[in-house]
This record gives structure tokens, sequence and C-alpha cells, in this order.
């Protein structure tokens, strides 16, 4: 079976792993040692969690110091050099790895901002309920890849892939605004930081700019400068992914018919909606479902 041409993970230090077809390696063990490449170009996409320790790296030219747990997310052509220190813990912990043809088939993340905030942050602290949740996700794709070694379960994998990055944006996006909370704002940063709460609460059922400006007492112009002064996207691509990342949530439920889809994304009418999912990802609603992968 092919694998990922990746030197990094394709490591002897990297126990416990499994590879899936071309495009996903998942390790429950990596340990950070003396055997380890100094400098690493990495050519995937990956989620790496350190489960313990601390680590000292210099990443694109940034030197930064990684303490357990945290995640780190990984993106083609970031070099960066591990530095061994005595003084330090040694690091154990696992990842996810997966090719640009796998993200290509996950549109929740191939049609959110996603990779272009990880160039600015690519690692951020996690809560010990936050670690243990990834790596309950990290075991199922585990277990699932190392039991399917066929391309019949490749929906069923995908699927689980598909969640765990729905909940790592969205567990993302919450803490780029807790981060914007604890710094001194600006009004517009304030502005913009309520639009986006108000937008992961309520993008289901309002989907009008208007709303959020008069739930903000201010007029729709000002809120729509304001935000994408601030955040570098327009309000509308920020309510318009949070539908698009429920609506593909569902269409995994094949209990859901279009219609209740519709409906609960409150759209007035199911055609309105494949025309919205269409011009997102390319494919109606039903092709999109229909499709292997």
């Amino acid at each position: 079976m092919k694998k990922i041409p990746v030197k990094l993970y394709d490591h002897e230090n990297c126990d416990d792993k499994v590879w899936y077809g071309q495009d996903l390696l998942v390790s429950r063990n990596v340990q950070d040692n003396a055997e380890l490449p100094k400098f690493v170009d990495c050519q995937q996409y990956g989620l790496i969690m350190l489960t313990e320790g601390e680590a000292e790296y210099t990443i694109n030219l940034r030197e930064v110091v990684l303490r357990a747990p945290v995640l780190w997310i990984a993106t083609p052509h970031t070099v960066w050099e591990y530095r061994q220190s005595a003084n330090r813990p040694a690091v154990k912990g696992c990842l996810i790895v997966v090719s640009e043809n796998l993200i290509q088939k996950l549109p929740i993340i191939s049609t959110h901002a996603l990779r272009t905030a990880i160039r600015k942050k690519p690692f951020f602290e996690l809560s010990e309920d936050e670690k243990q949740i990834f790596l309950s996700y990290l075991d199922l794709i585990y277990r699932l890849a190392h039991l399917s070694q066929n391309s019949s379960n490749d929906r069923l994998i995908y699927s689980v892939l598909e969640s765990l990055f729905y909940y790592f944006i969205r567990l993302f996006e919450q803490k780029d605004v807790e981060i914007l909370s604890q710094k001194k704002q600006s009004r517009s940063d304030y502005i913009s930081r309520e639009f986006i709460r108000l937008a992961q609460i309520h993008a289901t059922k309002q989907h009008s700019i208007s709303f959020y400006a008069s739930q903000l007492h201010i007029s729709e112009k000002y809120s729509s400068n304001i935000v994408k002064r601030v955040t570098q996207k327009p309000p509308r691509e920020w309510i318009d992914e949070i539908l698009l990342k429920e609506a593909i949530y569902m269409l995994y439920d094949e209990n859901k018919s279009i219609q209740q889809i519709s409906d609960a994304l409150n759209f007035s009418s199911p055609t309105l909606f494949g025309v919205f999912f269409k011009r997102k990802t390319g494919k109606s609603p039903m092709q999109y479902r229909r499709t292997p992968g």
C-alpha cells in the first residue's frame, strides 16, 4: 500500500501507527529525541498534539516553546528545527497526517479560511477536557483505519475526520474570540468580537447582516465596514461559513431530508438552500451526500 511521502512521520520513533491508503496516517505514540531529524520540511497537513513534556522549536524562523497539552497544526512548506535541551522534559504526543487530496474531500476544511489563520498562529494550548476529546477522536480514527484497509470504508473514516475538524474549527474560533476578549479592546475590536460571537449563536436562524447590526445597535454599513477591516473578512463570509459547516454536518445524517436541513437552517426553500450549497462547494446537497468519500 502506497504511503504519504513524509520523512518525519515515517520515522522509527513514530510508533503505534497505521496508514490508510495514500491519504491518512495516524500515530498514537510520537517521541521527540536525539534521533529525530534536526530540520524538517513538512509536505502534508498534520494535527500534532503534545501530551507530555515541552520542546523548543524554530518554526519558519520563529522561536517557540511548546508545553503539553498543546495542539500544533502543520501545513505544507512549514519548516521547523527541533532544538533538544537536557533541561526540558521529554516530549510525547500523537498525530494525524492527511494529504492535500484528502483535504479536498473535506469541504468543511477546503472552504474555510482556517488555513490562512493557521499560518499566523499554528498552535494553541488545550484544556484537559479538550485534550481528552482530541484523543478520543484520534483513537477512533486509528481503530477504523486499522480495521478497514479497503476503500469501501472511506466514507465512514472521512465522516469521523469531518466531525473532528468540525469540532476543531469551532474550538479554534472560540479560542480566537477569547484571545481578543483578553486584550484591551478598542470599539472596533469589540464590535468584531461580538459580531462573531452572535453569528456563532444565531447564524443558522438569522442570515441577514442587519440582524447583527441591530443587536450591536449600529448601522448595517458601519458593522460591515468594521468587521471587514478588523477580521479581514466581510460579515457575509462569516455567516456563510457557519451555515455551510452546519449544512455539511447535517448531510452526514442520511435520515435527514434536504427539506428538513433547509428548514433547520432557515432557508425559505430547498431550492435556495441548494443554490447556496452549490455556490460554496460546487455540488448540490444531494450530489455531495451521494459522492463516495
